[in-house]
């Protein structure tokens, strides 16, 4: 199949316009003859289904993320074979991919890059209680909704069978073992300080870097150019760690870790909600708060006391003075 053939794939899927190339295949925003519905087709690459073997893994990885439904993750659709050359159907997303957002080298907001973290390990923890690991996460996996708070979400997860991509993989995935999910936990790390710096963590060539992952013995230290919001250096520390054990021993785990980092970030902001009259509010410390309940609590315990050695006083016993 060849790129000049690409008017309709399968008889049903009529191609619009290319949207890009690389290792998982050339994607293609294509509308269902049928259906009139805008979807997204990636013709895979020979490397990934001349190989029985690596078909095969192709074809249970696609297996997998069929049955994935989250909000932050892209479905897959359709799977099928047209000629010699293997295709994959997803819902059509119309979002910028992550790596283009970065491109220019400028970081998001703190707390754009921490709720699309946080997006995404709930999405990935999801995946991982089904027993799927993405195994394959870069920014060009992700698609980035230019909102407030912005939203994102995740594809590839059927072409993770894909050679490892340095330099998002972990150590374990680059030395051929099995998937782990604290592989993902890695990969988020890493995509994590690529947020809040507009910068890849390893600045060095691919070669370079999986030098430094299969060969080196050193800590993966994040070093960022300005101050992270609080606890985000050590929730990028430990996803960094080389060894699994010593990582986040979960998905949700680290979405807990990021659920603290934002409301550390939102308390510091003084991000706190007006009430409907337009009232500004007021921040009183936890323990004023605790003496003025305290007071008003004596005060409506002293009332009836008071009412009744009134009473008893009757008329013409003068003038009662509480003490």
């Amino acid at each position: 199949m060849t790129k000049e053939s690409h008017t309709v794939i399968a008889g049903k899927y009529e191609v619009l316009e290319e949207l890009g190339d690389g290792a998982a295949g050339t994607a293609y925003r294509v509308r269902h003859a049928l259906l009139d519905t805008l979807l997204s087709v990636t013709v895979l690459p020979a490397a990934l289904t001349d190989d029985p073997r690596q078909l095969a893994l192709v074809q249970d990885a696609v297996r997998q993320a069929f049955g994935l439904r989250h909000d932050h993750i892209v479905p897959v659709l359709d799977f099928g074979e047209e000629g010699e050359r293997y295709y994959l159907v997803e819902a059509f997303v119309d979002a910028e991919p992550l790596d283009r957002v970065l491109r220019d080298g400028k970081p998001l907001a703190p707390s754009d890059a921490l709720h699309v973290a946080r997006q995404l390990a709930d999405a990935l923890a999801y995946a991982h209680e089904r027993g799927v690991v993405h195994g394959a996460l870069t920014p060009a996996t992700v698609r980035f909704h230019r909102e407030a708070p912005p939203r994102a979400l995740l594809s590839g997860f059927a072409t993770a069978a894909a050679a490892a991509r340095v330099p998002y993989s972990a150590p374990e995935r680059l030395a051929g073992t099995r998937d782990d999910p604290r592989s993902d936990v890695f990969a988020l790390g890493l995509l994590l300080f690529e947020m809040l710096e507009g910068r890849r963590f390893f600045p060095g060539s691919d070669e370079e870097t999986r030098d430094v992952l299969l060969h080196g013995d050193g800590p993966l230290l994040p070093q960022f150019s300005c101050i992270a919001p609080s606890g985000v250096s050590g929730l990028v520390g430990r996803a960094l760690r080389r060894s699994p054990a010593h990582r986040q021993q979960s998905m949700a785990q680290l979405r807990s870790e990021i659920d603290a980092c934002l409301r550390r970030l939102g308390e510091r902001s003084g991000q706190v909600k007006a009430p409907r009259g337009g009232d500004v509010p007021v921040r009183r410390h936890p323990v004023l708060r605790r003496s003025s309940s305290r007071r008003r609590t004596r005060a409506r315990s002293r009332r009836p006391r008071a009412r009744r050695r009134r009473a008893r006083s009757g008329p013409g016993d003068g003038e009662w003075q509480s003490r």
